[in-house]
């Protein structure tokens, strides 16, 4: 994907290795995405810790498309208009990157092979962005499977203790390995309230307890529907 040379990609982020780690999936895809400092020309696209930047959108030009993520409610902002989409944390950089790629598709910012891609991962053909870096083929260095001791999971020989929550969430994923388990039934199967980001909260506890001692992804978000486990 070469972004139009007119339009340009950029961040506003104080957190140092978020920052890196946005600027380095961005290079993958072959947009180059700046740091924004203010005070010169608006990007097309701008990303924006709310966070770190609650006044932000008041100071960029109207035709500055925004993305922002935070942590506490968003509904004025959504309201007001000010971004085109905002995610709660936690969140994970594919989906991020799904939705620049569609705002970015907007602006006319990628190509007819990239839109085919993007396409694809809307259809969940392909599980995320980061497909080509972190490949599914590689040898998986140990197998996940149901332990026989109640709330764990054996990856290797090594047995991981989940919560209630997770090992609900887990379990309902392992019984339909491949194919795509919605939000929406996850979120009723752990009883999480409506409008909570809890499912999203306990899918990133899965992966930090499983996929690094597995090391390899197995928990995909596929867009607007929920999740599948490979």
């Amino acid at each position: 994907m070469r972004a139009d040379e007119n339009k340009t990609v950029s961040v506003a982020c104080k957190d140092a290795r978020l920052l890196r780690m946005l600027v380095l999936e961005f290079e993958r895809l072959g947009v180059q995405l700046s740091e924004y400092v203010g005070g010169g020309e608006a990007p097309s696209l701008l990303l924006v810790d709310m966070d770190d930047y609650p006044s932000l959108s008041s100071e960029v030009a109207d035709d500055c498309v925004l993305i922002g993520w935070t942590r506490h409610n968003a509904d004025e902002a959504k309201r007001n208009g000010e971004y085109a989409a905002i995610l709660h944390r936690p969140f994970l950089t594919d989906e991020l990157l799904l939705c620049a790629a569609e705002l970015m598709r907007e602006l006319g910012m990628l190509d007819r092979l990239l839109l085919e891609r993007y396409e694809r991962i809307r259809m969940g053909v392909l599980p995320a962005w980061g497909e080509d870096v972190y490949p599914r083929a590689r040898a998986y260095p140990a197998d996940v499977v149901l332990s026989d001791e109640p709330l764990c999971v054996a990856v290797g020989s090594e047995k991981i203790k989940l919560s209630p929550r997770e090992w609900s969430i887990f379990k309902r994923l392992y019984d339909s390995r491949g194919c795509v388990v919605e939000r929406g039934e996850l979120a009723r199967l752990i009883d999480a309230a409506e409008g909570t980001n809890t499912v999203e909260v306990h899918v990133c506890h899965l992966r930090e307890k499983i996929e690094k001692p597995l090391g390899t992804r197995i928990f995909y978000t596929v867009r607007g529907v929920g999740y599948r486990m490979e």
